[in-house]
């Protein structure tokens, strides 16, 4: 199990901006990401449209060894806030947990300051902090859905009959990739003990754990987009900004909203469908079962070797099982 910590967002900026000179500097031969620096594609500016603004960074080190010892103190720190990034593959991996699995989806991830009742997994994991882990990442920032009004407008006989007033442009950019890990027994039980031979892991991309009530079918797999969450006014403070994800605490939707308050929206143009979203039952474990959820800016083939070891067991239930 991950556990979190909770950081300053300006703290957690310069662990992102740290973290991002250090790999230039060792994106070479031997480099954690020698095959792409974690800063590729991403603007060199001091503040982008959202998030926590990102310090001025200085000129890279060249003391190979302290870069690697100051690269594993940044994971370090990261990992005190209940996020475990990979040195394998631009991937990520936090703690959440099953919160409703026989509801309607409106989002995929939120705290408990979140809309409980119509996500499916919540995490105790600061967006503030995978803001920052995120942008370690190097990941692009991406484009939220626009709602554009048609020109011409369709007339009231058109509107009355299902045309549409807008059109819909589905977000981009940002790729996001998204996955879900846990392990279970597997195998028969032993009917004297009780106990299970063995163990599986399953690995599974999220949308194989949404369904698309509309197609009948699993969510069509997708690079999700990453869009930062905007900044608002902080409602606890008086004063001062804080990201909307923070305070609203939703923080990946799977149905659309323009507001652009999470830091992940899913991107598909049937995602405009507010009702058309549930959790797959028939893969998912009982609500309430810890899984660690994982986040990267590349396709994985599979779990990262360094994320191995956070993936949690889940126990099989006791007793007769009821119907979900």
């Amino acid at each position: 199990m991950i556990h979190a910590m909770k950081t300053p967002a300006l703290a957690l900026s310069a662990f992102a901006a740290a973290f991002l000179t250090l790999n230039e500097a060792s994106s070479g031969e031997g480099g954690i990401y020698a095959s792409a620096p974690l800063g590729a594609g991403r603007q060199e500016t001091e503040t982008g449209p959202s998030g926590p603004p990102r310090p001025t960074q200085g000129p890279a080190g060249t003391n190979a060894q302290d870069s690697t010892e100051e690269q594993a103190q940044l994971v370090s720190a990261f990992r005190a806030m209940g996020i475990q990034l990979s040195t394998e593959v631009k991937a990520l991996g936090f703690s959440a947990r099953v919160e409703i699995l026989n509801e309607l989806l409106e989002y995929l991830l939120s705290t408990t300051q979140g809309a409980t009742h119509e996500t499916l997994f919540l995490t105790d994991v600061s967006p503030d902090g995978l803001t920052a882990a995120m942008l370690a990442l190097g990941v692009p920032q991406g484009s939220n859905v626009k709602y554009v009004a048609k020109d011409p407008p369709p007339t009231r006989e058109e509107v009355r009959s299902g045309v549409r007033t807008h059109d819909v442009v589905p977000p981009s950019g940002g790729e996001t990739y998204l996955y879900a890990a846990w392990r279970e027994a597997a195998g028969a039980r032993d009917p004297q003990t009780g106990e299970f031979p063995s163990e599986t892991l399953h690995f599974h991309r999220m949308e194989d754990l949404l369904l698309d009530l509309v197609r009948g079918r699993s969510m069509r797999r997708h690079a999700w987009s990453w869009i930062g969450s905007r900044m608002i006014q902080d409602p606890g403070s008086g004063g001062g900004q804080v990201l909307a994800a923070t305070a609203m605490g939703n923080l990946i939707n799977v149905a659309f909203f323009s507001q652009g308050d999470t830091l992940v929206t899913a991107a598909l143009p049937e995602c405009v469908v507010q009702t058309g979203w549930r959790p797959n039952v028939w893969l998912l474990p009982d609500t309430g079962s810890e899984v660690l959820f994982i986040m990267s800016t590349v396709e994985l083939d599979g779990l990262p070797g360094d994320l191995r070891a956070s993936v949690p067991f889940v126990p099989e239930p006791v007793g007769e099982t009821s119907p979900r």
